[in-house]
């Protein structure tokens, strides 16, 4: 996917209603220096639209988000 935050969002939105309760959706590229407009729409997502989250960050500062629905 791209790597803008209107891209991110407009690609949450068109599975959005799909997603049941346990789906996760599994972000790459966290990593607000290198990509602030997926930062943003994963926070956003997260916070807003009911997603638990797992963060992982490894050692080259790659960067990855578990988004589960509740």
């Amino acid at each position: 996917g791209a790597h803008t935050y209107d891209d991110v969002m407009f690609e949450f939105f068109s599975i959005k209603e799909k997603q049941l309760q346990g789906d996760m959706i599994i972000y790459d590229d966290y990593n607000n220096l290198a990509f602030p407009g997926i930062v943003k729409a994963v926070d956003e997502i997260c916070s807003c639209y009911g997603y638990s989250r797992i963060d992982i960050m490894t050692e080259d500062e790659r960067g990855y988000v578990i988004a589960k629905k509740i």
